[in-house]
């Protein structure tokens, strides 16, 4: 008779945790896009949430794909966010103030 490898109770079958943005990050997120929304820099948002990552995507009037994306994704032993511009990942974080203040200065300077 051969041995049987099975997984531990917890794992077996169990459905992946979805990675969401908790209230506090979400507000954070909100304050900075709703200042460049008021300067008229930006016009819509979107939040998708999935097994790997959760994403806010900021759109501005003229173009129909995100000029920014904000991410939060788990790392291997700690929660870390992005800041994306189309492919382009322009600043990683385990902080995710630091990733917004980033994130302000480029689109102040870029002014998008």
């Amino acid at each position: 008779m051969g041995v049987i490898f099975t997984l531990p109770a917890a794992r077996a079958g169990a459905p992946r945790a979805r990675i969401a943005f908790d209230r506090r990050e979400l507000a954070q997120i909100l304050g900075v896009y709703s200042r460049r929304v008021m300067q008229g820099d930006w016009k819509d948002y979107a939040i998708d949430f999935g097994d790997r990552m959760a994403v806010f995507s900021i759109f501005n009037g003229r173009h129909r794909v995100p000029v920014y994306a904000v991410a939060k994704f788990a790392g291997q032993n700690q929660v870390l966010f992005a800041v994306f511009s189309g492919p382009r990942k322009l600043r990683q974080s385990g902080e995710l103030s630091r990733v917004l203040d980033y994130l302000q200065r480029r689109a102040q300077i870029s002014g998008g």
